[in-house]
């Protein structure tokens, strides 16, 4: 790799790599870790965590509740709490903007570049996710391929 095509790939994760050590440093009770909008699996490196990731559309919202709830899954570096009261998001300012997401009630815990490190309690997760399916939204991760790392 040249010398500049390394600056640039390093200066590109630097955003994830240190989302990734501010994960490791707040993570309260093995909570579990999801992403929203872009998708980077780089994360999952970096922080050794399994990462739920979703898009950042309503169904994208929906899918994470259920997932939380159904989709239990653990590697050697991570075995998250999925019954823990909190989660940890990390959602690019994009998406953040979205309604159905900005709508939730949710602590910033830190910002870096493009992404935004939230903690979301469940309850709220759950209650927006019904809202939503109370207004015709329904889940779509069963019916696609989904991340298995």
């Amino acid at each position: 790799m040249s010398p500049i095509r390394k600056l640039a790939d390093t200066s590109r994760q630097l955003p994830l790599r240190n989302i990734s050590k501010l994960i490791l440093d707040i993570r309260e009770g093995n909570e579990t870790l999801a992403m929203i909008g872009v998708r980077k699996p780089s994360l999952h490196y970096y922080s050794g965590q399994i990462v739920f990731y979703e898009p950042n559309t309503k169904e994208g919202l929906i899918n994470l509740s259920d997932r939380l709830n159904n989709d239990r899954r653990e590697n050697y570096k991570d075995q998250p709490d999925y019954e823990y009261k909190s989660l940890l998001v990390v959602i690019d300012k994009y998406s953040s903007r979205e309604k159905h997401w900005s709508n939730i009630n949710h602590q910033k815990l830190g910002e870096y570049g493009i992404y935004n490190l939230w903690r979301i309690q469940k309850s709220d997760l759950n209650n927006y996710s019904q809202f939503l399916v109370n207004s015709g939204y329904e889940s779509d991760w069963e019916n696609r391929k989904v991340e298995k790392f």
